[in-house]
């Protein structure tokens, strides 16, 4: 992410692979939390693409937080601040191209090299289940790599609790099977922490994880990236959020957003 007014693009949307008929996008960001200016940047783009996605393909929005690290950058005091007006629900996330998830061994400590910390596969994700708060939310919580968005097909905040409802169900589902056996059976839902890497090798996987959702926006705190992943051709979505095609040497189109300080924000 550069400066706004820099010759360069201010934000790059680069095209990513992914497999299954989906559309993939990569931002990348640096390292998580991302300074003010450039988290005001981040969520004026994801806001304009939320106000596209909800006019051209009736998309809308849920907020889910990955805890693990939520305590960078001052983020807990922020979540616990807003939290009741929020309405959180906790689950699990993890990573479901990894290893089934499994407690901390007493092995796991001993196992490491001074300094590095042990894997932590008990993981939990809340979910924002106060849908009218979701852009607001995000807009606090924006650039923090702690944010995933995950839209549904919806018209109005009805049938998007139901959709995220949908979701949840479909989860318990899909995921509980992957956990280590007797470990993680009891989560109201599981959210797939899904990276650029995890997205190019996991083909048909992906509307498996995904469920009934149409569009994926996580930030990606280990990986430093911002993920963008779509059942739909995203091009006149991109260019109605003010971004602009630019050639990539594999030959489909990275989009970049020159002037991002332009954009008013949208409430959807």
């Amino acid at each position: 992410m550069s400066k706004t007014g820099a010759k360069t693009p201010s934000l790059l949307l680069e095209a990513a692979a992914a497999g299954g008929g989906w559309y993939a996008y990569r931002l990348e960001t640096g390292a998580f939390p991302l300074s003010s200016d450039a988290r005001a940047e981040l969520f004026s783009m994801v806001d304009a693409l939320t106000h596209a996605i909800a006019a051209q393909l009736s998309l809308r929005p849920t907020l889910w937080i990955d805890t693990q690290p939520l305590h960078h950058g001052g983020q807990a005091k922020l979540y616990s601040t807003h939290a009741r007006a929020w309405s959180p629900e906790m689950g699990f996330c993890f990573d479901p191209a990894g290893p089934p998830p499994r407690p901390l061994l007493l092995s796991d400590l001993m196992d490491v090299d001074y300094g590095t910390p042990p894997k932590i596969h008990d993981r939990s994700a809340i979910r924002v289940s106060a849908h009218p708060q979701t852009m607001s939310a995000y807009r606090l919580l924006a650039g923090g790599g702690v944010a995933t968005l995950l839209y549904f097909a919806a018209e109005n905040d009805a049938q998007l609790a139901q959709g995220s409802a949908s979701f949840c169900h479909h989860s318990r589902e899909a995921f509980r099977p992957m956990m280590s056996p007797g470990h993680f059976q009891t989560f109201p839902f599981y959210l797939p922490l899904l990276t650029s890497q995890t997205i190019a090798g996991a083909g048909e996987a992906i509307s498996q994880w995904l469920g009934n959702g149409e569009l994926y926006l996580r930030e990606c705190f280990d990986t430093q990236e911002v993920v963008l992943l779509s059942r739909n051709d995203l091009d006149p979505v991109l260019r109605a959020a003010g971004l602009h095609p630019v050639a990539s040497g594999s030959g489909n189109s990275s989009w970049a957003l020159q002037h991002s300080a332009d954009l008013d924000g949208h409430n959807v």
